[in-house]
């Protein structure tokens, strides 16, 4: 067999980094079975070497790397002259195998499959299985991610299991409407991941569209108009109606009527703001008078009305007169403003239709505010203040019964002395609600016969508080004796609402004639009350004597009025939202320069802080009293009364003067006079027609014809407050 002499070079390099020589292997050589055996153990060795050692950064041979085998070692497998041996039958190597390194050099099989480190570990899971994971998911971590298996592994998808719609505590706007006129809706609320209605909404109308509703308003110079409110867009739009201050006056058919005191319901001035159906009072002063042009022959009525409902007549006559008419009324049903306007008649006596205009107009006397049921005020106070409600109590909490209290007074009580008879009488409780109070009282003759002269009387309330309080006067009337044709009695009616708070519990009444006839003659009084039950808007809670005096001189530089008319400071509380100043005053006296006081027109004016007031306490229909025919001079004018007829105070509305917690200064004047007929003027001559009235026969009292001129006067503050 020929020699083979291919070699099989490697290089190899250790692991210090020195290089071996080259190997260089006869294939001969390798035919013995031993020397294959050593030469592939070093094969496996270098190889190893190799996989193992550090690549030289350099690229330079060392000195190590030069050195050459040791020819005479015959073990060294790296000899390059050792060839193989020819005569090796053993040897199978054959030329081809020279450049297989592949087997030599694959050394993972032989040293790792023994490893149980590089064991593969069994699959978790079966591709394509899921299952539910553990990283929680949702909008409010409800869910879980779902994990589908991959690979063997499990692996989180993007799958949730959660089903919340919404983030606990958010809100969004729902889509049910709401709103007075469905211009919002529902707010939505996030609870337990689902959206829940809540009754929060969004709408922001404060009324519903096409509303009406009436109210009282405030108008310049302090008084008290209406208006009439519609809601418009979701708002309320307003029309005001403001009455002139001052005055109301008119002319027609040749008169002139004046209106120079209006009370609707007790309110003190001539707008009040009542509920539907409710009992309503009103009380108008004032006169009329006949210019001359226009039949001043003719018989001429005066009415205020409210069509349909109400009619009050002014009185009726051919000349001049005054009047102090007052009348209790059902208000209408429906919500609305009602005007309470004047008309007039020639007629031989009062009529009793109910028409008139349902227009504002300057005929218009008052106004009644007939409010919803709810009796809701805007934020208007109704009074001429801002800072004064008239108007704007809640009134919510408050309830009253229906009907009329009756309280029985004085009966059939026998007045024959001028001795004040005092009683104790039972009036309603506390707790309970008003809207209006009238007294009703009735003079008749006893048994002996009626006192025949017009004398001065009064009931007035001795309140268990200690203050005293005059709540009506009169005056009585000349002969009325039934059996010589006259009408035997006498009836007026007062309303004594301002009293209200004080009328309650136990008081006693003290009722007052000054009558000296004595014996079995004088006067038969009976007095009752009429408590109408019901919410006010405002109720009385406090009065104020301002003035009383039963003989104030007038027309003595001696004594003057000044000196006693002194200005009354008065400090108003924060609960007071309405006040008015009732005056009540009579003149007396005769045979006087200008026959004062009783025949003498004289101004008289009460003042408070800003704001006055004038008027003349004069009456013009004393002819036309209901108490007639009389004995005596009854049918002629007076300062402020008439034989036979109540005394009708005037109410004053100083509303517009409130200031909390600050003094105001009421005032009191009257017209200044001098009387030249008195005792102690020297100048006095009683003859001469100028200083004395020519019945009066001296210049001293006498008390026949000649009497000192002085005036009954009392004058009241009523405050007012919301209902409580």
């Amino acid at each position: 067999m020929p020699q083979l002499t291919p070699e099989l070079a490697f290089v190899t390099t250790a692991t210090n980094g020195v290089v071996a020589a080259p190997l260089h292997f006869s294939w001969g050589y390798f035919m013995h079975p031993v020397r294959l055996s050593v030469a592939l153990l070093s094969i496996s060795v270098a190889l190893y070497g190799c996989t193992t050692q550090e690549s030289n950064p350099t690229g330079n041979t060392t000195e190590a790397d030069a050195s050459t085998p040791d020819p005479t070692d015959s073990t060294d497998s790296n000899d390059a002259t050792d060839a193989a041996d020819p005569t090796d039958s053993t040897d199978t190597s054959d030329s081809s195998d020279a450049s297989d390194t592949t087997d030599a050099s694959d050394t993972s099989d032989a040293t790792d499959t023994s490893d149980p480190s590089t064991t593969e570990p069994d699959p978790e899971c079966t591709d394509g299985d899921t299952q539910n994971g553990t990283t929680a998911c949702g909008l409010n971590n409800e869910g879980v991610f779902v994990q589908t298996c991959e690979n063997g592994s499990w692996m989180d998808t993007d799958t949730c299991t959660g089903t919340d719609i919404c983030q606990n505590g958010t809100t969004q706007a729902g889509s049910e409407t709401c709103g007075l006129n469905n211009e919002g809706t529902f707010e939505e609320l996030c609870a337990d991941g689902a959206w829940a209605q809540t009754e929060t909404c969004s709408g922001t109308d404060v009324c519903a569209n096409g509303t009406l509703d009436y109210q009282l308003a405030s108008c310049a110079g302090g008084t008290t108009g209406a208006k009439t409110l519609e809601c418009v867009s979701g708002a309320w739009t307003e029309e005001t109606v403001c009455p002139e201050a001052g005055n109301t006056s008119y002319s027609a058919m040749g008169r002139t009527i004046t209106f120079d005191s209006v009370n609707m319901n007790g309110s003190g001035n001539r707008v009040a703001q009542v509920q539907p159906g409710t009992s309503t009072s009103l009380q108008v002063g004032g006169w009329v008078v006949n210019n001359q042009t226009s039949c001043p022959g003719c018989i001429t009525q005066f009415y205020v009305r409210l069509n349909g409902i109400m009619n009050l007549c002014l009185g009726s006559s051919t000349g001049n007169w005054s009047f102090n008419e007052s009348t209790t009324f059902t208000a209408p049903t429906e919500p609305g403003i009602y005007y309470v306007n004047s008309t007039e008649t020639w007629d031989y006596s009062c009529l009793n239709s109910t028409g008139v205009s349902t227009e504002y107009n300057s005929r218009t006397v008052a106004m009644l505010v007939v409010s919803g049921p709810d009796g809701t005020d805007n934020g208007d106070n109704g009074n001429g203040g801002d800072d004064n409600t008239g108007g704007t109590c809640d009134t919510s909490g408050l309830t009253a019964g229906t009907g009329t209290v009756q309280v029985q007074a004085f009966n059939d009580t026998v007045i024959s002395w001028a001795t004040a008879q005092n009683e104790t009488f039972t009036f309603p409780a506390e707790s309970e609600h008003f809207v209006s109070a009238t007294m009703h009282m009735t003079l008749e003759c006893p048994d002996g016969g009626c006192d025949p002269w017009d004398r001065y009387g009064s009931v007035s309330l001795n309140h268990s508080s200690g203050e005293n309080h005059e709540i009506a006067r009169f005056i009585t009337p000349y002969a009325i004796d039934a059996s010589s044709g006259y009408p035997g009695s006498c009836a007026w009616s007062y309303d004594v609402t301002p009293f209200t708070h004080l009328l309650r519990g136990e008081q006693e009444l003290s009722l007052f004639i000054s009558t000296w006839i004595g014996g079995d003659r004088g006067w038969k009084v009976t007095v009752t009350f009429d408590f109408e039950r019901g919410i006010p808007d405002l109720e009385p809670y406090r009065v104020v004597n301002l003035w009383d005096f039963g003989h104030l001189v007038y027309g003595n530089p001696g004594n003057p009025v000044t000196n006693h008319l002194v200005d009354q400071p008065v400090v108003f509380d924060e609960e007071t939202e309405s006040a008015m100043v009732r005056v009540t005053v009579t003149g007396h006296g005769q045979g006087n320069t200008d026959n004062a006081a009783e025949f003498s027109m004289r101004w008289h004016e009460v003042s408070a802080g800003n704001s006055a007031d004038a008027w003349t306490p004069w009456r013009y229909d004393c002819a036309q009293n209901s108490c007639s025919p009389q004995g005596g001079n009854w049918q002629y004018g007076r300062a402020g009364w008439c034989p036979g007829d109540g005394v009708w105070p005037r109410d004053i509305d100083v509303t517009s003067e409130i200031n909390t917690n600050a003094s105001v200064a009421f005032g009191y004047e009257i017209e200044p006079y001098e009387n030249c007929c008195r005792p102690d003027n020297p100048s006095c001559n009683h003859n001469d027609g100028n200083c004395c009235i020519s019945f009066a026969g001296e210049c001293g009292w006498n008390y026949t014809g000649h009497t000192e001129p002085n005036f009954d006067l009392n004058a009241q503050l009523v405050l007012y407050r919301c209902p409580q």
